[in-house]
């Protein structure tokens, strides 16, 4: 039974977003996106911390909209 990874590099939380690796480091360097500093260029994302930051990013459509 393998384990959904908890943890992502800036490769693999971009890859799980669908944009760029500039783009995860521009969101970094305006502090808009959760992340964990390991180093002064090595960072981590917490999923579940990502998928609630997406969550709340999501824009809500009135239902008459739809």
């Amino acid at each position: 039974m393998e384990l959904e990874k908890r943890y992502f590099n800036i490769h693999e939380v971009a890859a799980y977003l669908g944009v760029s690796r500039f783009t995860v480091y521009r969101l970094i360097d305006r502090r808009k996106i959760p992340f964990i500093p390991l180093t002064s260029k090595s960072y981590r994302f917490d999923r579940l911390r990502i998928d609630k930051w997406m969550e709340r990013k999501e824009v809500k459509v009135p239902p008459e909209a739809a």
